[in-house]
């Protein structure tokens, strides 16, 4: 999650988000894929990113 939200915060695309977690190959692959699971990862990934930059990890240390 947090190298999605650094690479968002850096202004890169989803689509080079995945190639920097999941590898150029399978980005190449799966990314038009028609479920779309890759790219709904990589946006999960930078959502949940921006929750805990936002406040969230609070809930981890049961603040």
């Amino acid at each position: 999650m947090l190298q999605a939200l650094d690479g968002s915060l850096a202004g890169a695309s989803h689509q080079e988000i995945a190639i920097a977690l999941f590898g150029r190959r399978r980005v190449e692959q799966d990314w038009s894929h028609p479920g779309g699971h890759l790219r709904d990862q990589v946006r999960r990934a930078v959502r949940r990113g921006r929750y805990l930059m936002g406040g969230g990890y609070r809930h981890f240390l049961n603040v």
